[in-house]
């Protein structure tokens, strides 16, 4: 197992026709979200995680091909076997401490298309709410959910994720985690693209961030 340092609720999920004149949206609090930084197949600010025991397979790599946009895109695949477990890609990325006020209302969206989804592969995405510096007793706060959208993709790339999912209480970092699973027989493979993930605050929740940044400012002083 290869471990490399790279991992939409409360309004619903959505899944749209992309267009690729589409603009990111401002407050972006994903770094490197269309990975176009990084040293081969490993993303800057981005940890995969790779698990299979041979004759399984998975991996998690930044390539330089099938991008919705830029120069790069994460390509996550599994391939099954009934002599192994199952198998396991992931994308993870935890955002800056304090870059998350409890109480404001957040979008997480991100681009994916398929070109492979086998029988018995599941593709999940989440958002936790983190206490990560430990002063609110550290750990999880809160989740998006867990929310499985194998059967939403295609091979051309729609745009997934949450909105306006709320950050707990105590929390003061966000961890975006993607991961596609595979079955522990033959033929449960998997191959998806990912590009353009993002976490931005909701506008009606900017006027808390300013007030939650004063705040800590104070504190600091």
């Amino acid at each position: 197992m290869r471990n490399r340092i790279t991992t939409f609720l409360a309004m619903g999920i959505i899944a749209i026709a992309y267009s690729a004149g589409s603009a990111r949206v401002a407050a972006d609090l994903i770094a490197n979200g269309g990975f176009e930084l990084g040293t081969g197949a490993d993303a800057d600010n981005w940890s995969q995680f790779e698990g299979a025991t041979p004759p399984a397979l998975a991996s998690v790599d930044r390539v330089n091909m099938m991008q919705a946009t830029g120069d790069w895109a994460m390509e996550l695949s599994v391939t099954g076997s009934t002599l192994s477990v199952g198998t396991n890609a992931e994308i993870q990325q935890l955002t800056a401490l304090n870059s998350i006020t409890p109480g404001a209302s957040y979008d997480m969206s991100f681009l994916a298309k398929a070109a492979n989804i086998g029988p018995g592969v599941v593709v999940f995405m989440e958002v936790q709410w983190l206490d990560s510096d430990g002063s609110d007793g550290g750990g999880v706060k809160g989740s998006s959910g867990l929310v499985q959208f194998a059967g939403s993709l295609t091979n051309v790339y729609q745009l997934f994720g949450f909105t306006g999912i709320v950050a707990a209480p105590g929390s003061d970092a966000a961890q975006v985690d993607i991961r596609m699973n595979g079955g522990a027989f033959d033929g449960s493979d998997g191959l998806i693209y990912i590009d353009d993930v993002t976490l931005t605050p909701e506008p009606g929740s900017l006027a808390l961030l300013a007030i939650g940044g004063m705040a800590l400012l104070r504190r600091r002083r």
